[in-house]
């Protein structure tokens, strides 16, 4: 994966967390199959890869990733250019994500204005 998708899925990772809590459908599946685990830190990426899931949370889990997949294109549509110019060298290493958020937030006032309001309207929710 090319350095600008990673800026992309880490942007939508940190701005567009799901606020599903873990009841419902996925609840049996989360604690069993991936224990201490948890929505926006791994676990619906743990869920998506098994196979053996509950009809109703796989249910879940595929509306999610399509959601996911919606908002990766809203982050892309938004801030690629920025993430690109101003953190296309951060060095691919444990820490990764969080240098580039640190990357991104100090350099908030110089993002362009639509990467602006996209990240203003995800971190209002």
């Amino acid at each position: 994966m090319n350095n600008v998708m990673s800026v992309l899925i880490f942007i939508v990772a940190l701005l567009s967390v799901p606020v599903q809590a873990l009841e419902g459908p996925c609840a049996t599946d989360a604690a069993s199959k991936c224990s201490g685990m948890e929505w926006g830190k791994g676990l619906g990426m743990c869920l998506q890869s098994k196979k053996d899931l509950a009809p109703g949370c796989r249910v879940q889990v595929d509306e999610m990733k399509t959601e996911m997949k919606d908002k990766f294109n809203k982050a892309k549509d938004a801030c690629k250019e920025d993430a690109d110019k101003f953190c296309g060298k951060i060095e691919k290493k444990q820490g990764y994500f969080k240098e580039l958020k640190k990357c991104m937030d100090s350099h908030g006032t110089e993002l362009s204005e639509k990467c602006s309001k996209f990240r203003n309207k995800k971190e209002s929710r």
